[in-house]
C-alpha cells in the first residue's frame, strides 16, 4: 500500500487555485455546492442560497442565511439543514427558524436527509467519518470512523440506506460504500472488489432507480456490490438524468446517453465553465457562474438524440455480453446480460428477439426454473428476486433475503438453491 499524502494536498491546492481563478474571471465565486430539490435547483454560497425554478425557469428571491461559512446542505419537503464547518443547524423548508443539531468531530462536506435521519459526511485525510442524528431532536444515533477507506465526493441511495464516495490521499484509490440502518446506525465504509483497477475520481452520483453509481471519471458501477458496470468513456463533470437516460456534462459538451450507457448525441454546452446539469421537461439546462447569479445554457435533448426514457433495451444489433441463459418451457432461450441489466428472450424457431425485460439492478447470479415458469435473481445485498413470466408483464419482486452475499443460485423444479458465505 501506497500512501501518496503530499500529492494529495498538492492536487487540493491546485483544484483551489483553478476554481479561484475561475470565480475571478466571472466576476462571482463559484458555489460550494449544488443540488436539486424537488422543482428547485439549489446554488450554496457561503451565506446564501439561489434558487432557479425548474418549470417557470425562473430565478427566486435569494434567501441570505443567518451566518456565513456554510460547507453544506440538505433539503426536502420537511425541512432543510446546513452545516457550517463542524457544526449544522436546522431550518424550516424555506431556511428560516434556525436551531442548533448538533456538531461533528471535523468539518462536513456532505449532508443528507432520509426521514428521520440527517447524515454528515465529515472525512479527514485517509479516515471516513460519518455522523447520523435525529433530524428533529438532534440526539446523535451513531457514528463511524474507517480508516484508509475514506469517503469523499458522497452521493445517498435513500431507498438502499446506502452512501458512496471516493478515496483519496492513498493510492490505488477506490470507490467505497457503506450501509446505514432505518434507525441510524451506520456501518464500516468498504471499497470495491477492484481496489484501484479503474481511474480515480472525486466525486459520485447514483442512478435515479438506484441500480447503479458514476463516478468522475465516467467508471459505472452496480450500486449493489459496486461490481464494474460499463462506463461513460470519458470524464463527468456534473450528470443528469431524464428518467433512466443519463445526461452528462463534459468540458464544453452536453452529451446523452442510453440506458445503456451508449452515447445517443452531443452538443456544444455553450461555454466551458459549466458546473452544473439539470433536466427539466424537454431540455438540459447548464448552470455557470455569472456576475450576480448562474447563467444558464438550455439545450433541447432532441439535439442530443436522447432516447425516451424507461424504453426497455432493444438486444436487436447490441453489443451485449450473456452472463448466462437458460431454455424455457416453450424453447425459446433466455439470455442473461448484467451490462444490459435485462433478460433477452430469443425465440429459436422464429430467429428473432420476442421479449426484453428489465431488471432492478446487476444481479450477481441468475436462474429459470421452468416447471415455475420463472425466473430468480440473487444479488449482492442477499437479497433474492422473482420474475413472473406467467405474467403478461414480468417483473421482478422481493422473494427473501440471504444472510449475506451470495456465492451460486440454481433450481430444481420448484425448489431454489442458493450458496452464501453465512449460516
Amino acid at each position: 500500500m501506497f500512501m501518496n499524502r503530499p500529492s494529495f494536498y498538492v492536487h487540493k491546492l491546485l483544484a483551489l487555485a483553478f476554481a479561484w481563478l475561475v470565480c475571478q474571471a466571472h466576476g462571482q465565486p463559484l458555489w460550494v455546492e449544488s443540488q436539486r430539490t424537488d422543482n428547485e435547483a439549489r446554488f450554496l454560497y457561503g451565506g446564501q442560497i439561489q434558487r432557479y425554478n425548474l418549470v417557470t425557469r425562473s430565478w427566486l428571491p435569494v434567501t441570505t442565511l443567518p451566518r456565513s461559512g456554510a460547507t453544506a446542505m440538505a433539503a426536502d419537503a420537511q425541512g432543510a439543514a446546513v452545516a457550517y464547518g463542524a457544526t449544522i443547524y436546522r431550518y424550516a423548508p424555506d431556511f428560516t427558524k434556525e436551531a442548533a443539531i448538533g456538531s461533528t468531530s471535523s468539518a462536513i462536506q456532505s449532508l443528507f436527509l432520509d426521514g428521520n435521519l440527517l447524515i454528515a459526511v465529515h472525512s479527514t485525510g485517509l479516515y471516513a467519518r460519518i455522523t447520523i442524528f435525529n433530524r428533529t431532536t438532534g440526539a446523535q444515533l451513531s457514528t463511524r470512523e474507517t480508516y484508509v477507506d475514506s469517503m469523499y465526493g458522497a452521493s445517498q441511495a435513500p431507498e438502499a440506506n446506502r452512501l458512496y464516495g471516493r478515496t483519496q490521499g492513498i493510492s490505488p484509490a477506490d470507490i467505497v460504500s457503506t450501509s446505514y440502518t432505518d434507525a441510524g446506525v451506520v456501518a464500516n465504509v468498504a471499497g470495491s472488489p477492484y481496489h484501484g483497477g479503474y481511474p480515480a475520481a472525486t466525486k459520485t452520483w447514483v442512478f435515479p432507480n438506484e441500480s447503479r453509481v458514476v463516478d468522475s471519471s465516467g467508471t459505472v458501477y452496480g450500486a449493489d456490490g459496486l461490481a464494474h458496470a460499463g462506463s461513460l468513456a470519458g470524464a463527468v463533470k456534473d450528470i443528469a438524468f431524464h428518467g433512466d437516460v443519463p445526461v452528462v456534462l463534459r468540458g464544453g459538451e452536453v452529451i446523452a446517453f442510453t440506458n445503456t450507457l451508449v452515447e445517443a448525441g452531443r452538443a456544444p454546452a455553450g461555454s466551458t465553465t459549466g458546473a452544473e446539469i439539470q433536466v427539466a421537461g424537454s431540455d438540459a439546462l447548464v448552470f455557470s457562474p455569472g456576475s450576480s447569479t448562474p447563467t444558464i445554457q438550455v439545450i433541447p435533448l432532441s439535439s442530443l438524440n436522447a432516447p425516451e426514457p424507461g424504453t426497455p433495451v432493444e438486444p436487436s444489433g447490441l453489443d451485449f455480453i450473456v452472463d448466462d441463459s437458460f431454455q424455457d418451457e416453450d424453447g425459446n432461450l433466455l439470455l442473461f446480460s448484467k451490462a444490459a441489466m435485462s433478460l433477452f428472450r430469443w425465440s429459436i424457431t422464429e430467429r428473432r428477439y420476442t421479449g426484453s425485460f428489465p431488471l432492478v439492478g446487476i444481479p450477481k447470479y441468475a436462474a429459470y426454473s421452468t416447471s415455475g415458469r420463472a425466473a430468480y435473481l440473487a444479488y449482492d445485498s442477499g437479497v433474492v428476486r422473482r420474475m413472473d413470466f406467467t405474467s403478461a408483464t414480468p417483473k421482478e419482486t422481493a422473494l427473501f433475503n440471504l444472510s449475506s452475499t451470495p456465492r451460486g443460485l440454481a433450481t430444481a423444479g420448484q425448489f431454489i438453491y442458493t450458496v452464501s458465505n453465512g449460516i
